[in-house]
């Protein structure tokens, strides 16, 4: 049974330089450091089982779980993000961050990024330092996004297959800067509903919301497709539902680049995806789904959902 570990979460900011994509052919490494294994109380890598974790140290090398960082200025800095490789293979991943539900860019070693790779040996782990800066005074909400094989063209049976492939991960986290704890919320927007969830998110040309995944699809500019978010709990559930298209952050619902909306019980919404795809011909859709957006931050849940990775092209 494959098994994913969400340990140290934290985060971080930036210096001013160019935005870049990073690729990594070989083996990732840092100037920086934090000496500190992973505790092996914490995790045990050699039960034969394919494991993940993610998390946030300090410079000392502390695994930090609280989620909430008091600030004097508008940067958080001196934190390393922590990535466990832990399976059976050499593989790549690739980090974004968004600061209020927006994409914004972070910096590692003094380099400026929307989108940063690294490439991990199997059963190693490595910390990543990290830096996020201008944030907003009072409540800024902080949610790391980690996709394994993000650059890769992944197959029908990877795609489907999911799990700690394919699926988006993330560590989150709330920085508080001043003596402020105001907070933007977005207002809950109004959707239709109907009762049954069917999926719990589900990218697809099918408007019924009957969750038939995708992994690939052509489109001609007459075709139209839908997103399905489904509460299959049976209490009332808040989101904030997000559309990357090739990894980066698009308008797909009214003009909105992200969503907050709440989902009685056992309900589900089917939403008409309206984004730009003339653009270019080849498109890598993924939509994510945050649940409690703004509530607090739980180390221990797994709080975001991903749809499988969808291969649009264009006829």
């Amino acid at each position: 049974m494959k098994k994913i570990f969400l340990l140290l979460f934290v985060i971080i900011s930036l210096s001013a330089c160019k935005s870049n994509i990073e690729e990594k052919n070989a083996y990732t490494t840092f100037n920086k450091k934090v000496d500190t294994d992973v505790d092996p109380n914490v995790i045990n890598a050699n039960d034969g089982n394919d494991k993940l974790f993610f998390g946030i140290m300090n410079q000392k090398g502390e695994p930090e779980i609280d989620g909430v960082y008091y600030l004097d200025d508008a940067k958080l800095s001196d934190r390393y993000i922590t990535i466990g490789n832990y399976v059976k293979e050499d593989r790549e991943y690739s980090i974004m961050a968004l600061v209020n539900y927006r994409q914004s860019s972070f910096c590692i070693e003094n380099e400026e990024y929307l989108l940063y790779s690294v490439f991990i040996e199997k059963n190693k782990d490595l910390k990543i330092p990290i830096e996020i800066k201008d944030l907003n005074h009072g409540t800024n909400e902080i949610l790391f996004l980690i996709i394994p094989n993000a650059k890769r063209d992944l197959t029908e049976e990877e795609r489907v297959e999911r799990g700690i492939f394919s699926d988006v991960y993330h560590i989150r986290c709330k920085a508080i800067v001043g003596n402020e704890s105001a907070q933007n919320i977005e207002e809950s927007n109004k959707i239709e509903t109907v009762a049954g969830a069917n999926t719990e998110l589900c990218l697809s040309t099918d408007h019924t919301g009957k969750g038939i995944n995708m992994p690939f699809c052509k489109l001609d500019k007459s075709d139209h497709f839908y997103l399905t978010v489904g509460n299959i709990n049976e209490t009332e559930t808040e989101y904030m539902v997000i559309v990357f298209d090739n990894w980066e952050q698009v308008p797909f619902y009214q003009g909105r680049s992200s969503l907050y909306i709440n989902l009685p019980g056992n309900t589900q919404t089917v939403l008409p995806v309206d984004i730009d795809i003339n653009k270019q011909k080849e498109h890598e859709l993924v939509a994510i789904a945050l649940m409690n957006p703004y509530g607090t931050y739980d180390f221990h849940a797994i709080e975001l959902l991903s749809s499988m990775r969808m291969r649009l092209s264009m006829d």
